[in-house]
């Protein structure tokens, strides 16, 4: 989407911000005044009409700015007057049964409305910053401590992140320090009373440092593992003293121009106290994988990294992420380093150092490359600590009662907090039409020609927010297919958490797993049932449909959105078989040429993927007498993050022969340290790689073709689901809801 260009100023707020906050809020007063005109039927008819035309006919010039404002503010007018509708004339109290889902689902439809209202405040003026140069004069230049934090992960993930690490840019390069922070060998595991533990983690310490010598990088620990990521970090701030704080995540490998495109910012800016940067995953998350969409459909973190981390910059409210960020040490120091009461430390954090008039900015250029979570109970796992942590935020700190926030940053907050209690919401809308379709309740109480006239201009209202928003970063419905993986699994942990919001303990998230075969997530049972239950409430409607000639257009519409719910529980099965990834390396798309030299011959090639342990490139046809298996050469390329042409030792590992000519998979054969370090240099340095494969990303699906599609993804891994299905059904009758151990 079109985004306005700012130049930031020498503070991170923007001029225009106070006023765009007092129109949002005069508007929004207006539209809450005229969302309560009582008119009749036929009147809200045209009322709706017109401006649904107002919203297809104006959409290409509202794109930012004062009507960029109208719009939303049409789009949440008609949002309004239908929750003002169902407030004042569809609820009343009769039989319990029908009052107690009638209820909820008002309470559901509330809490998305107001959620988008919420959402639509937030991205109402999305920026691009320019990148800050740095100042060079040595007396303004400050020190950088790179902090890599790490629990259990491999030896091979951290060399790679180390190595990248020790190669970005800086002009004073004896300024930045590079520290390993182990928290998987600290004193307490050391000496844990299970001679297991002990040894396991005696013999990961022993390598982590070996590592750490090779590379000339610092190692750090500590004695235990109190407070967890939060309390690593602060551990080593009391044993460093650089000006900024670079923090990465084991898997988060930083490119050459990290510091580049950073460090201006707080040269710039002596409140600065966070640079937040994308995350940038160069393999797929679970549901990409095993759909089989990824590189074609935009990844689920776009939508919070390639907007409403800009729309938050514009009111001064950028999320410190956990990673890929970069902070100031005297900030830190003033609220005693990262904050401890959640287990989402970096929202925290950023929170309390909002709350002290410091400021933030987001720098929309992708600057690491990360790992996803490979499996589905991984992807899970991860999701229910930021949900968890957000919720213990929300309870514990209140961001809308919290002193020293702007009115502006306390929406932005409350925003990003209340959208983690999705999974109420998404339950309830499963839920609610089957109650109708199989016992009959009176969820609604409206006529059949009121529930037209106001619903369908709602949710049509709803898509059309979603499609203006984000029409370059997500698909039609596929949010809505992430929130429902999810809910049936966070709902029982957000329970407990705001029962007890001091409970819940950090999980670290298992990464580079290997999938060695095909096979269905142990968390797949849930869906089954459900799947089942629906289908049941659809032969129900039918029957509703033949039997209550009265309600049969009642019956069609609420029919329609369970069958787009049984669509979205359909196309969670296509998540659920999970797909086999040996790939330990994930390969990454490009298109670069080079030169690959066979003995004494020279072949132009184009480069189509990398890795760390090899690339895959194409030749012509007529090129290739020499090209066999075990052939030893030179590939060379122009190395962009270390500034360079590298010349690489390649083995041919494959050929393939196609109409367009040869595909060989080469392999890079590194000697030593220095050329595994190039080769990480090449793969991962060049950030510019990284911002044109999100500019190549195809264009929006429409809603039909994203119909059809939730339909293709449920279908296509069937028979492995029938396959589990037959050879599991005693266990899955005799115990519904036990998880099997999940293969790795």
């Amino acid at each position: 989407m079109s985004v306005s260009e700012t130049v930031a100023p020498e503070t991170p707020k923007n001029k225009g911000m106070a006023g765009l906050t007092f129109l949002w809020i005069f508007i929004l007063l207006g539209l809450l005044i005229a969302a309560g005109l009582v008119v009749d039927v036929s009147a809200q008819f045209w009322l709706a009409g017109c401006l649904i035309a107002f919203l297809i006919l104006a959409r290409k010039r509202c794109e930012h700015g004062f009507m960029r404002v109208v719009y939303l503010g049409v789009i949440g007018f008609l949002s309004l007057r239908y929750i003002s509708w169902r407030t004042f004339d569809t609820l009343s109290w009769g039989d319990p049964l029908d009052f107690i889902p009638m209820m909820l689902l008002y309470i559901a439809e509330l809490f998305a409305v107001i959620l988008g209202l919420l959402g639509m405040f937030v991205c109402i003026e999305p920026i691009n910053r320019p990148i800050v140069p740095i100042n060079k004069d040595p007396k303004k230049l400050p020190t950088v401590d790179i902090f890599i934090t790490t629990f259990n992960e491999s030896y091979e993930m951290l060399e790679v992140t180390l190595q990248a690490a020790q190669q970005v840019r800086y002009l004073q390069p004896q300024h930045v320090s590079v520290y390993l922070l182990d928290d998987g060998g600290t004193r307490d595991k050391l000496e844990n009373e299970d001679p297991e533990i002990a040894i396991t983690a005696r013999i990961r310490s022993m390598s982590m440092k070996k590592l750490c010598e090779e590379l000339d990088v610092s190692y750090l620990t500590r004695d235990n593992n109190d407070n967890h990521k939060a309390g690593n970090i602060n551990a080593a701030l009391s044993q460093t003293n650089g000006d900024l704080v670079v923090i990465l995540d084991s898997d988060h490998v930083p490119a050459a121009d990290f510091l580049e495109k950073t460090v201006g910012h707080f040269q710039r800016d002596p409140k600065l106290f966070l640079v937040q940067t994308p995350h940038f995953f160069i393999n797929p998350d679970p549901v990409e994988k095993n759909l089989e969409v990824f590189t074609r459909m935009p990844s689920e973190n776009e939508v919070f990294y390639r907007l409403m981390q800009k729309g938050l910059d514009y009111w001064n409210g950028s999320l410190f992420a956990g990673s890929a960020a970069v902070l100031r040490r005297t900030c830190l120091d003033e609220i005693g380093g990262f904050s401890t009461t959640s287990v989402t430390e970096d929202a925290e954090t950023a929170l309390d150092l909002h709350s002290k008039g410091f400021n933030s900015l987001y720098v929309s250029h992708p600057l690491i490359s990360g790992l996803s979570p490979e499996s589905f109970t991984a992807f899970i796992t991860q999701r229910l600590r930021w949900g968890t942590g957000m919720v213990q935020i929300m309870l514990l700190k209140n961001p809308f009662f919290r002193p020293g926030l702007t009115f502006s940053q306390r929406i932005c907050y409350l925003s990003n907090c209340l959208y983690w209690f999705f999974p109420f919401a998404r339950v309830i809308f499963f839920v609610a039409p089957m109650m109708y379709l199989l016992f009959g309740l009176q969820i609604y109480h409206a006529s059949t020609i009121e529930i037209i006239a106001y619903t369908l201009p709602h949710y049509w209202a709803s898509l059309q927010l979603s499609s203006f928003l984000f029409r370059r970063v997500r698909w039609p419905f596929v949010s809505l297919l992430y929130e429902t993986l999810q809910s049936i699994f966070s709902l029982q942990g957000l329970i407990k958490t705001i029962s007890n919001p001091r409970a819940p303990k950090f999980v670290v998230t298992p990464k580079g797993v290997h999938l060695d075969e095909d096979f269905i997530s142990p968390l797949a049972t849930p869906f089954y049932y459900f799947f089942v239950i629906q289908i049941i409430a659809l032969i129900f409607g039918i029957y509703r449909f033949v039997s209550y000639p009265e309600e049969q257009t009642l019956v069609l519409l609420v029919a329609f959105w369970h069958v787009i719910n049984l669509l979205l529980m359909l196309a969670s099965f296509g998540v659920l078989a999970e797909l086999r990834q040996r790939r330990a390396k994930p390969r990454i798309d490009t298109h670069e040429t080079a030169t690959l030299k066979i003995h004494k011959s020279s072949i132009l090639c184009v480069v189509d993927n990398i890795s760390t342990g090899g690339v895959s490139v194409s030749i012509n046809n007529s090129l290739n007498r020499m090209l066999i298996p075990g052939t030893i050469g030179t590939l060379i390329i122009e190395n962009k993050a270390l500034q360079k042409i590298s010349e690489f030792t390649v083995e041919i590992k494959s050929v393939k022969s196609e109409e367009d000519g040869k595909h060989l998979g080469l392999e890079f054969v590194s000697s030593n340290a220095e050329q595994k370090a190039e080769v990480v240099g090449f793969v991962h340095g060049d950030s510019d790689r990284w911002v044109k494969y999100w500019e190549h990303r195809p264009e929006e699906v429409g809603k039909i073709e994203a119909i059809f599609l939730l339909v293709y993804w449920g279908l296509k891994h069937s028979k492995m689901h029938m396959k589990y299905l037959v050879d599991n059904l005693w266990l899955l009758l005799k115990k519904p809801f036990s998880n099997q151990p999940e293969k790795t």
